[in-house]
């Protein structure tokens, strides 16, 4: 995180160490990072300074992670198209695809690979000297090994790729640099990485039920927090079925999974890692403001009307129908459920994740590790200007086509139920963090952290206390690993 230009705040105070210190007030940024899906409404088209190349039939390869066995949106939809068969995203992929195809006299393929092999494969490639792929797709979860074994491009070596343009998440790029080397970024192309962006649905029914007010204005007036989500689902969680226990036949008031811990946490304005001014990672989680976030997401995590998909004894699917079948006041999904629920009779909303405290000054979203995955280029690529070029065309010309389509006719003529979440998920995209501790995982540790949740305690001191010097010790041997590649 560079300081001059993150999004995100933090603790003044922290320092290159573990050592705990008191934490001052969080550091406000401006909202000056806002991603291109914000602005697919601009009346003037922005377009690259690009070469009139011809690439005499070059198959442009990309490598993609595909999760098959997870219920909804385990398999890309933003890379390839065979043809147009009148479904939106379909459509705008094909229409971006055969433009950038027939300007520079490529064609575009697509490999979709098991996410449990993808890394696998890449190594081989690599090892082989096998440019066969021009980019590649893995899911953050199983990347770092790829950055620090040299099998991805530093990004900054592409030809004709400019960085502040508004077809790339400039918060990505600020986050996920290390050492000012970029191997991974976000950008128009895709829309699974908006799909993995967290976020809170709420039954606007159960809410008009328990007379809630106006959830919106709420957000608007900057007082959606963890205590007003607390505040306003209590008393909501209802033993429908008579049998004295909580299960997944009964009414609740907040719903969420493992992963809601780390999305509190990073909605907070935390981060497990931050950066120096010289681009260098350093642990950021031992703090006194960090440690009171946790426990305020204590609160909420074990409250007795909170569903946990992971120790409640649902699966995946029945947590996705309970929602759908009204049986959650909130729930935290990701937006790739909003596109899911567009054929269920639900009258839902979508807000962002709640802030700590109302002097919080932004709401903050995460993107998350295990669904994501962002462009990279893997090292064997042949031809790196090329592939800028390729790169480049392609992100801007789904800024005019994909990305309209996603947000335009997908998420807010189809799914969304109202004018106002319309402007919730321009809010939600505003502001979205990669945490480079959470992509690292060091030492496990940030999965450990979701699955906290689980165990019922609060002494989180004692928790990370295990973890500590590991977590240092992964941090330095991976931040070597960077300093020594080309």
């Amino acid at each position: 995180m560079k300081k001059e230009s993150k999004s995100v705040f933090v603790c003044l105070a922290i320092i290159f160490t573990f050592s705990f210190a008191a934490c001052s007030e969080p550091k406000a940024y401006t909202e000056t990072n806002i991603t291109s899906v914000e602005k697919t409404g601009d009346t003037a088209e922005l377009r690259p300074e690009l070469p009139d190349s011809d690439f005499e039939g070059h198959i442009f390869k990309i490598i993609h992670y595909k999760i098959s066995d997870w219920p909804i949106g385990g398999f890309n939809r933003d890379i390839y198209a065979e043809q147009e068969i009148g479904e939106s995203i379909n459509d705008a992929v094909y229409r971006r695809n055969l433009t950038v195809e027939e300007k520079y006299n490529i064609n575009i393929e697509i490999e979709n690979t098991e996410y449990s092999t993808i890394k696998s494969v890449i190594q081989k490639a690599v090892s082989a000297n096998d440019d066969v792929y021009d980019l590649s797709y893995v899911r953050l979860y199983e990347v770092p090994s790829l950055i620090t074994g040299g099998y991805l491009t530093d990004l900054n070596k592409l030809g004709y790729v400019d960085f502040s343009n508004p077809w790339w998440d400039q918060n990505s790029v600020d986050d996920l640099s290390i050492n000012n080397k970029l191997y991974l970024a976000a950008t128009d192309i895709n829309i699974m990485d908006k799909d993995a962006t967290y976020c809170v649905l709420f039954n606007k029914d159960l809410a008009a039920d328990y007379n809630l007010p106006n959830l919106y204005e709420t957000v608007d007036n900057k007082e959606w927090t963890v205590d007003k989500m607390l505040e306003l689902s209590a008393g909501v969680t209802t033993d429908i079925d008579g049998d004295g226990k909580q299960t997944k036949e009964d009414l609740y008031g907040i719903m969420g999974r493992h992963d809601a811990t780390g999305a509190l946490f990073r909605g907070a304005g935390c981060l497990f890692a931050d950066k120096n001014d010289d681009d260098i990672p350093y642990i950021t989680f031992k703090s006194e403001y960090n440690f009171t976030v946790v426990e305020k997401i204590f609160d909420l995590i074990y409250d007795e009307g909170y569903l946990n998909l992971h120790t409640d004894g649902v699966t995946e699917a029945e947590f996705f129908d309970m929602f759908a079948e009204a049986k959650g006041l909130f729930c935290y999904f990701t937006i790739m459920s909003v596109s899911a629920l567009r054929s269920v009779d639900l009258n839902f909303g979508i807000l962002p994740i709640p802030k700590y405290n109302v002097e919080q000054p932004l709401y903050y979203n995460l993107v998350s590790v295990h669904w994501a995955g962002l462009m990279s280029v893997p090292a064997s690529s042949g031809d790196l200007e090329r592939t800028g070029i390729i790169a480049e065309a392609l992100s801007a010309e789904s800024k005019y086509t994909l990305q309209p389509a996603y947000m335009e006719i997908n998420l807010k003529g189809k799914s969304i139920r109202d004018e106002e979440s319309e402007d919730m998920l321009n809010l939600i995209f505003s502001n979205r963090i990669y945490d480079t501790g959470d992509i690292f995982n060091f030492a496990d540790f940030s999965y450990q952290f979701l699955c906290i949740s689980g165990t019922k305690s609060r002494d989180i001191a004692s928790f990370y206390a295990k973890y500590e010097q590991k977590i240092q010790a992964e941090l330095d041997k991976t931040v070597e690993a960077i300093m020594q590649l080309d």
